[in-house]
């Protein structure tokens, strides 16, 4: 990777850079600890340089400094998006740290910046690379399937033959097989991986870069099947059927709960489900067939494999993302909640948001292509719209809830459930016929609202 300086940040880089290496300034700069009780005064966090295995402790005009560097320096690295900020300021601390050691031992020692500058980018360039992310994932199956693969993301069942490659990786080939520590990472394969179903996710940059890469993939793959549930199966939502999380975010224990009667002291036990699933979501080969045509399962992953998107695009991740929050949520209340995010991302705009949510819902499910709603029915949905918003409004303004209040009921999440899968169903549409912002799809909706001949009172 290189950097792009203009001559102007190359120039106060320069200046910065040999104000902070200069030794006859080194007490201006670092505040250089002689004594132990000098350093047991020093926080174990503060910013500091190791010379000569001395710490050199940095002042706070030179904190400032060199932020500012790598500030500029991380500025001008291309390609975007491959290395964070940290990784910058490793390598410039690094450079520092050679050059100040160097100066301090002899004072005729001098580098240039530019100098530093290719080692800094050799650095970075050391740093990056593709990384491949296993994450295990409950709540999903395959049946009759080895692997669903698409691009930077593949769902897998983690075998033996995995566990025994990733161990071989660890050690290398030439790894003694019966020592305690080999055995102690076989166990950490066997137990936390072996044959439970992962995702996979590739990515590219610094581990840092890539690592925030791979997770987002992974949760939007995950939001895209919770989606699918709602689009399938929005009659159920409410019985809590099937979760799709990753296993670290998995609830897997059932409730457990003590009663004690006051007026006898008598003691009851239950015990329930809990948050646990019943059930797995199981993709088998006809259903991923059905999801690849049918579901715009092959788009979802073009959509997430692009190294940008457009912004229906992004409006359809961000969609999906709040209605998988909004499946896998427990919390009646927030759930509704949370489909009206969705909904809101995709219809909210310049109009007052209860129309504009209860026009767009009514118009884009009825003349999208897909005919979810029938002509006839518009009217209605649009009064049951309005009315689901007045509900969305006494949660968050009156604070009224699900059990003291009863403002929502299960019907209503199922409702909500199905209004938000058919208009993400619906942008994929759109976005199949060449649809690219949303500010067409507002001006589509609009044509389509006005040729309505129905009256809305």
């Amino acid at each position: 990777m290189k950097t792009q300086l203009s001559t102007s940040n190359r120039k106060s880089i320069t200046q910065t850079w040999n104000m902070l290496v200069n030794i006859n300034k080194k007490n201006l700069n670092y505040y250089i600890p002689t004594s132990i009780e000098e350093y047991s005064k020093i926080e174990k966090l503060e910013a500091h340089f190791k010379i000569n295995s001395q710490l050199w402790i940095l002042r706070e005009n030179t904190k400032i400094a060199v932020n500012e560097i790598t500030k500029r320096i991380y500025d001008a690295f291309v390609p975007k998006g491959v290395i964070c900020y940290k990784t910058v300021y490793a390598a410039l601390k690094k450079e520092l740290e050679v050059e100040i050691s160097n100066r301090d031992k002899d004072p005729t020692c001098k580098r240039e910046f530019a100098d530093a500058l290719e080692c800094i980018e050799h650095f970075v360039d050391g740093e990056v690379s593709h990384f491949d992310f296993y994450y295990a994932v409950e709540g999903l199956e395959l049946k009759d399937l080895d692997k669903v693969s698409r691009g930077n993301v593949e769902i897998l069942v983690f075998n033996q033959g995995m566990c025994d490659q990733m161990t071989t990786d660890y050690f290398g080939e030439t790894y003694t097989q019966n020592s305690k520590e080999v055995a102690s990472k076989q166990d950490f394969f066997n137990n936390n991986f072996l044959n439970r179903l992962c995702i996979k996710s590739t990515a590219f940059g610094d581990y840092d870069t890539a690592n925030k890469q791979a997770y987002r993939q992974v949760r939007e793959l995950i939001n895209y099947f919770r989606y699918i549930l709602c689009l399938y199966w929005h009659n159920r939502v409410t019985d809590k059927l099937i979760k799709i999380n990753l296993s670290s975010e998995a609830c897997s224990n059932k409730e457990n709960i003590i009663i004690k009667r006051i007026c006898d002291s008598t003691i009851f036990l239950a015990s329930g489900r809990g948050r646990k699933p019943l059930q797995n979501f199981l993709i088998d080969k006809n259903l991923l067939e059905d999801l690849l045509f049918n579901g715009f399962l092959d788009d979802f992953f073009k959509i997430i494999n692009a190294s940008t998107q457009t912004q229906l695009e992004g409006c359809i991740l961000t969609a999906i993302y709040w209605i998988g929050e909004a499946q896998n949520e427990n919390d009646l209340d927030v759930s509704f909640l949370k489909y009206w995010t969705a909904l809101e991302c995709i219809f909210t705009g310049s109009e007052q948001p209860t129309k504009a949510l209860a026009k767009g819902v009514a118009t884009l499910n009825a003349f999208s292509g897909y005919e979810f709603i029938r002509v006839e029915d518009l009217n209605k949905t649009y009064k049951s719209m309005t009315k689901l918003y007045g509900k969305r409004s006494d949660i968050i303004h009156r604070g009224m809830n699900y059990l003291a209040n009863q403002v929502i009921i299960e019907a209503d999440i199922s409702e909500m459930c199905r209004y938000t899968a058919w208009s993400i169903y619906s942008l994929f549409h759109l976005r199949s016929d060449g649809y690219t912002d949303m500010q067409a799809v507002g001006i589509k909706i609009n044509e389509l609202f006005l040729k309505w001949d129905g009256k809305l009172s």
